[in-house]
């Protein structure tokens, strides 16, 4: 059964755009977070190299280097939800264009293997560089769950908040920076609705 969507959060989407903005080349990682029954959350991610470092041609197992990082993050408390290649030089514009690769394919089998349960989830990065101006980026993805690689939504969520003692705070808008932070309301994911003590 596939995911309908996932979450990922602000600092690994940056992260993400920030290595997209950069490589000169087709790169693949790994996605690191938690997984809570049918919701993966998407706390950050860690290149394993070029174009096939992540998983051999067959696409059977991870490679002796990524199954070191899924043990180091299992270590520190994360699960592996799924991967993430990045495509450089990206040029295609067709919905075709935006379909897994055989390459994608065999990282998603290896992936799903390496979790022990179905489904992993796939964020491809599509990084490109704008003609005539080296400086400009256009970056898209195409996501992806589960065995048939059906289409998978990624939303981004908010990090602003962090913990001090045993009261989740938000930071001060810059326009009330002199008064406390407001207490948040809900879950992070929620709309933020802080009140201000005078």
């Amino acid at each position: 059964m596939s995911q309908a969507s996932a979450q990922i959060t602000s600092k690994a989407l940056a992260a993400t755009l920030s290595v997209s903005a950069s490589a000169p080349e087709a790169l693949e990682g790994l996605l690191f977070g938690r997984t809570r029954e049918a919701l993966s959350v998407v706390e950050g991610c860690l290149l394993t190299g070029r174009s096939w470092t992540l998983c051999g041609r067959g696409g059977r197992a991870v490679s002796g280097q990524a199954q070191r990082l899924v043990a180091e993050k299992q270590r520190a408390g994360q699960q592996l939800p799924g991967w993430r290649p990045l495509r450089a030089g990206f040029a295609g514009a067709e919905p075709a264009d935006r379909s897994p690769t055989l390459r994608e394919r065999c990282m998603r089998t290896a992936v799903g293997s390496a979790m022990g349960t179905p489904p992993a989830i796939g964020c491809v990065v599509l990084g490109a560089a704008r003609a005539g101006d080296p400086g400009a980026l256009v970056a898209d993805s195409a996501r992806f769950s589960g065995p048939s690689l059906a289409p998978l939504g990624l939303h981004a969520r908010s990090a602003g908040g962090y913990e001090l003692g045993r009261r989740r705070l938000v930071r001060a808008c810059p326009a009330r920076a002199g008064r406390p932070a407001g207490r948040l309301r809900g879950p992070a994911e929620s709309p933020l609705r802080a009140r201000h003590r005078p």
